[in-house]
């Protein structure tokens, strides 16, 4: 039988410290006629009916210098302008003679189909193939970089980084991209956990097991096909904890956990969506990461991180193609450095599918639970206080504090029936619900792999050792039952607590931020995530939740010996559905206050 082969031509090569590569497509444009040796190029498009076109070609470059990272003063040697009125216009004489170039051609666009796309390129066997830029993976954030084929299909990237044990990340030129209505995300460079199924790819849920057992996926999980198609450029897959289950770094066995950049580099990126938020606080050339998150994984690796986050409303997403162990607190969510391009990114994927908007009319409400309230870290708490502050001002409404468990006390559902909080909702409750869930999910593979491999396979040791021993005595009776006690808790939180009104504002703390390094070992922890706490109110209720960077904690490393600065952030949540007003708002109360809507990449977030 003949071997199915398969040859991939591509040219690697460096500019002063840069590296980039090009891959030879059979589309790739055919370069003018007297362009006859190999070199590199740039395609600068002017305006139809341009005035100055040499005024135009020389404000294009300096755009370009500013806002491309692939682009460099040496792929002017040879330079392709490119226009309706622009054919044999410009000479190399009109050029400033900085730029150095050696040859120009004008070519018309006015009824033609093959004029090449703005940017940089490299000339070789007379095509103009598109160039790449190289980025080492140097916090080990990715599990696979990707290629993009001419049929806009994934692959492996295939290229080795120049540092030790990195991959590295091809970006394309920004140049190439120009948003429009059908494609209003054209060009945004994102990352996407290694959880969704990618066509032709296998799906890791960052488990060699995982990989072991199941062939590459056949379907594009839906929520990244309306990306793509949307015109996001996927840059690769991104690291996650292991099988889907919390697991701080010491315990990330099968794949290094990445490095968190924050601080002195050597804390904790804490949570699954770990990969994703260490991506976007290190790399400049990344706009968004696509994770998930279900009790925690998708918010706290913000905080870890310092960057905004948003968690959608339950449902807004499809969350088809993304393993999924609790359906129905799962979501995919993303993080990004600039909240002021949340909202566009947000209602292009999933606006259509949200049901709620704002009632103006209504007042707005401001309030924040004391329950689990890190009162003994001053500094966190002032930070939370400052931000509680300036959402009372914006919205002119006195913020209320409140406790859960005397809000129960005093005021308890009909179905509790007498008993407390800690009773109706308590641990045995999160273990028949959602635990069980995640087991029933899992045990498919738990169960395939010992069919093909006749043994049981290795997963790490979980933070909750025991969570899925207790779990497998569950009866589903018993699942149903907690189910329904969730759902009296949701709509006990809804229409007593908050009151009914969609206009309300809940803040809240994230965990209690000090530090913690990634090689400590965390210790066994029993039990289960206790389900009246604040981070499992958005997976209930079925809200969305904006993490928003609010301040530093100050500390001194035993790593470096001086002063570092953890991230601060606090979560703030809205009505089901009311994804987009949340956005709105949380971004006008930090430009209204004085407050930075955007964080840089880096140890700190705001900068030194």
């Amino acid at each position: 039988m003949a071997a199915n082969i398969t040859f991939e031509h591509q040219l690697l090569f460096s500019i002063e410290s840069s590296n980039y590569v090009a891959f030879f497509e059979e589309q790739d444009p055919v370069c003018p006629p007297d362009f006859t040796d190999a070199g590199l190029v740039t395609v600068i498009p002017t305006p139809d009916k341009s005035g100055n076109i040499v005024k135009d070609v020389e404000e294009y470059v300096h755009r370009a210098s500013e806002h491309d990272d692939v682009f460099c003063a040496a792929f002017l040697s040879s330079v392709i302008v490119t226009g309706d009125s622009c054919e044999g216009k410009l000479e190399i004489e009109d050029l400033p003679q900085a730029w150095r170039t050696t040859k120009i051609a004008c070519l018309s666009t006015r009824g033609s189909t093959t004029i090449p796309l703005p940017g940089s390129y490299v000339l070789k066997d007379q095509r103009l193939r598109q160039v790449f830029r190289l980025y080492d993976d140097d916090v080990n954030a990715f599990s696979i970089a990707f290629r993009h084929s001419e049929a806009n299909r994934l692959s492996p990237l295939r290229v080795g980084g120049s540092r030790h044990n990195a991959c590295c990340v091809a970006v394309p030129s920004r140049l190439r991209f120009q948003p429009s209505p059908s494609k209003p995300l054209h060009g945004t460079r994102i990352t996407v956990k290694d959880i969704f199924d990618i066509e032709g790819l296998r799906t890791s849920l960052g488990s060699r097991e995982y990989l072991k057992l199941y062939p590459p996926v056949s379907t594009t999980a839906p929520s990244i096909q309306k990306l793509i198609d949307l015109g996001c450029h996927v840059v690769g897959l991104s690291q996650m904890c292991s099988t889907v289950l919390k697991q701080d770094p010491t315990q990330s066995i099968e794949f290094l956990a990445p490095f968190n950049p924050r601080a002195d580099g050597w804390q904790s990126p804490s949570g699954g969506s770990h990969g994703q938020a260490c991506a976007v606080a290190r790399y400049d050339w990344l706009d968004i990461a696509i994770a998930s998150d279900s009790t925690f994984s998708g918010r706290m690796p913000a905080q870890a991180a310092g960057l905004f986050s948003l968690r959608p409303s339950i449902g807004a997403i499809s969350t088809q193609g993304m393993w999924s162990g609790v359906p129905h607190m799962d979501t995919p969510c993303f993080f990004g450095r600039d909240l002021s391009k949340f909202r566009d990114f947000a209602r292009a994927w999933y606006a259509d599918k949200l049901q709620h908007a704002v009632d103006k009319r209504r007042p707005y409400s401001v309030i924040y639970f004391r329950d689990f309230l890190p009162t003994d870290n001053v500094l966190q708490m002032q930070a939370f206080h400052g931000l509680v502050r300036d959402v009372e001002g914006y919205f002119g409404a006195r913020a209320k504090e409140l406790c859960i468990a005397d809000e129960w006390a005093n005021s308890p559902p009909e179905e509790a029936r007498g008993r407390k909080l800690t009773e109706f909702i308590g641990s045995e409750v999160a273990t028949r619900s959602y635990v069980y869930t995640f087991w029933k999910r899992f045990e498919p593979f738990w169960n395939e792999y010992r069919s093909a491999f006749n043994r049981k396979p290795y997963v790490p040791l979980p933070t909750h050792v025991n969570t899925w021993k207790n779990a497998w005595s569950v009866t589903p009776a018993q699942h149903q039952d907690a189910l329904a006690r969730i759902q009296v808790y949701k709509h006990w939180i809804l229409n007593s607590v908050l009151g009914g009104n969609s206009n309300t504002i809940l803040l809240a703390p994230l965990g209690n931020v000090r530090p913690a390094y990634r090689d400590e070992w965390p210790g066994v922890q029993g039990g289960d995530q206790m389900l009246w706490s604040p981070l499992m109110l958005s997976p209930i209720l079925g809200a969305p939740e904006l993490i928003v960077p609010v301040g530093e904690v100050p500390y001194v490393s035993r790593i470096s010996s001086r002063k570092e600065f953890l991230p601060v952030c606090v979560s703030v949540m809205g009505w089901p559905g009311s994804d987009l007003d949340l956005i709105d708002a949380t971004l006008n109360i930090l430009r209204e206050s004085g407050r930075p809507s955007e964080v840089i990449t880096g140890s700190r977030m705001f900068g030194q």
